[in-house]
């Protein structure tokens, strides 16, 4: 018999994290955990345990209240412009060290699949690529 796992989704209303969502879904054996920005279809994620906030509003006594035993995160702030962009990357940095924090504090350390986009790191030039 399978254990029912705490499956944390950052970001999980992209492109990535939908397909995800269908995927991990699929399990049932799974229990998924899915924190949402504003703009998001509710009605799509019914199902689910959903947290409202983005990044920056996770909450320690959510993670206490439903231990994850993975967390994918693909969660980023939103730029799309050049300058909008470096101040995403800056801020998302700060946000994802914040998240480590978080995370570094839990009784039992997670699994956690980092999953990036290159705005994470604003515009990088070919000579210049970021690293993971």
């Amino acid at each position: 018999m399978m254990k029912k796992r705490n499956i944390w989704v950052l970001g999980g209303t992209g492109y990535m994290g939908s397909a995800l969502i269908r995927h991990l879904s699929a399990n049932p054996d799974n229990r998924l955990h899915i924190l949402l920005n504003k703009r998001t279809p509710y009605r799509e994620l019914e199902g689910f345990n959903t947290f409202s906030g983005g990044l920056a509003g996770v909450d320690k006594r959510w993670l206490d209240r439903y231990p994850p035993d993975t967390i994918f995160h693909l969660a980023r702030p939103a730029g799309k412009y050049n300058f909008t962009r470096k101040a995403a990357a800056a801020y998302g940095n700060y946000l994802n060290r914040q998240f480590i924090r978080l995370v570094s504090g839990l009784r039992k350390k997670p699994v956690v699949v980092y999953v990036s986009g290159s705005l994470m790191y604003g515009n990088r030039p070919g000579s210049n690529p970021a690293s993971e």
